[in-house]
């Protein structure tokens, strides 16, 4: 169970001490609702991957969640794969693209819940967020500066 445990597919309650499903199992499973998805985008997802030499990656919203669900490598060589990986909403270049659609106040009510006591520092608060947001939306795609991977960019919509 130790093993499981290590790779997310269960965690274990502190107070009762018994196990239940973890979070990668739990991405892995929408991962696989969306294979149509995956299916449909991948040669897209492949094309933008080498015509800029920059990983790229197909995520979808999950609550306040982005969750990836392909990866695609650039010929550097250093990689990170994020399939089945869910990060917070506002960790992730993604959720500015996710979210470019949304009304203010819509985020302001997700990023709440993302963090309720406020936001991480490296965030900036959540007005640096929205400003980025708002640049996201007027620009059409959004980079990132601080989140996960400082060479990935994302494109709303």
């Amino acid at each position: 169970m130790r093993g499981l445990e290590a790779e997310g597919m269960v965690e274990r309650d502190p107070l009762t001490r018994r196990y239940r499903l973890g979070w990668r199992l739990f991405a892995l499973a929408a991962r696989t609702e969306q294979s149509r998805l995956v299916r449909v985008s991948a040669p897209y997802v492949r094309r933008l991957a080498a015509a800029f030499d920059e990983d790229a990656y197909l995520c979808v919203l999950r609550g306040n969640m982005v969750l990836t669900l392909l990866s695609v490598p650039s010929l550097r060589a250093y990689h990170r794969v994020w399939e089945g990986v869910s990060v917070p909403v506002i960790m992730a270049v993604a959720g500015r693209s996710l979210l470019a659609e949304w009304d203010e106040e819509r985020v302001r009510e997700l990023l709440a819940t993302v963090l309720p006591a406020g936001l991480d520092g490296s965030v900036g608060g959540i007005d640096a967020w929205l400003k980025e947001l708002a640049s996201a939306r007027t620009d059409g795609y959004a980079v990132s500066d601080v989140e996960l991977d400082d060479s990935e960019a994302g494109r709303p919509g």
